[in-house]
């Protein structure tokens, strides 16, 4: 077998942190919920562009599949702000995919009327 780590394996220094959340250390899981966080103070602030890296950050974590689908969520309706609504469609196509919520139907509707 390879020595490289797969999704479910969890690699870290500190045993206390080593936990698995859904495939990933607790230590990793408060990570994405704090870029999560950035992103959302770059909405407020109008920093989309920041937005977008905060948001594309999460997505591309392999980190536990709530903060993925609420990246792809969230990362949707900064392409929103900026114009970009093919973008924002598709990324909140994989939010629904995955479950997403009200919320998602709303930036699904959102994105749709850009595209109008």
């Amino acid at each position: 077998g390879s020595l490289e780590p797969t999704r479910r394996e969890v690699r870290v220094a500190n045993p206390r942190s080593a936990r698995p959340v859904g495939g990933v250390s607790e230590c990793a899981a408060r990570a994405m919920e704090q870029r999560l966080a950035r992103g959302d103070a770059a909405m407020v602030e109008e920093r989309y562009s920041d937005a977008l890296e905060h948001y594309t950050a999460v997505i591309g974590s392999g980190g536990p599949v709530e903060h993925v689908l609420q990246g792809y969520a969230r990362r949707s309706a900064a392409h929103c702000e900026v114009g970009r609504y093919a973008e924002a469609l598709d990324d909140v196509e994989e939010s629904v995919r995955g479950g997403g919520g009200a919320w998602c139907w709303y930036r699904k509707g959102v994105a749709l009327n850009g595209l109008r």
